[in-house]
């Protein structure tokens, strides 16, 4: 039986001042990334992973169900922690960051785009892209984001309101909207024609 491959893709982007800077130069470096998890078994899901993108470099992760990809982009993301071996980001060795740090780094630094959405459902749309402006040092205009993505006419409906494809681009503008420097898609297939 074929297995099923499921892709996970990210971009490396650099953002100041509200503009967006293309520079290429090596940002990210992943090395000897080891990664276990113990549920009664041991399953050891990265091995020695190794990866290195410039900047403005977008990359795709393919493999079956179960073999890293999502592991491997929280660890990036600072989402879950490494065995050993060490993540760079724009010169930051994030596996060396303290719990603090990471979430600083999570809020300034990583833009989600999550294969299931996790928009707030008794959130508008705006009000779901404006969670993020909240916390973000330097957010952009609600106006502009859901212009990005198409959905300006959207803006004060809510999540159930919304097709898939919409709800996936509405996660999208949440995570572009804090001028990030690294995006994490998980499965970014649903996103309509537009």
């Amino acid at each position: 039986m074929k297995s099923q491959l499921s892709a996970l893709s990210f971009m490396v982007r650099f953002g100041t001042n509200k503009k967006t800077e293309w520079v290429l130069n090596m940002f990210l470096s992943v090395s000897n990334l080891t990664k276990s998890y113990n549920k009664g078994i041991i399953t050891h899901v990265l091995k020695g992973v190794g990866l290195e993108m410039e900047r403005g470099q977008i990359g795709v992760l393919l493999g079956p169900s179960g073999s890293g990809k999502s592991t491997l982009l929280n660890i990036i993301g600072g989402v879950d922690r490494a065995d050993d071996g060490a993540v760079e980001v724009d010169g930051e060795r994030i596996t060396d960051l303290n719990d603090h740090q990471l979430v600083e780094y999570r809020r300034e630094s990583v833009g989600f785009v999550f294969q299931f959405y996790n928009l707030v459902p008794n959130l508008t749309v705006a009000e779901n892209i404006e969670v993020v402006s909240n916390i973000s040092k330097h957010p952009l205009k609600t106006e502009e984001v859901l212009s990005a993505v198409g959905l300006s006419d959207k803006k004060n409906r809510f999540p159930r309101e919304l097709s898939g494809g919409e709800q996936q681009r509405v996660s999208i503008a949440r995570a572009i909207d804090g001028l990030f420097q690294l995006f994490a898609f998980w499965r970014g297939g649903r996103l309509g024609s537009s």
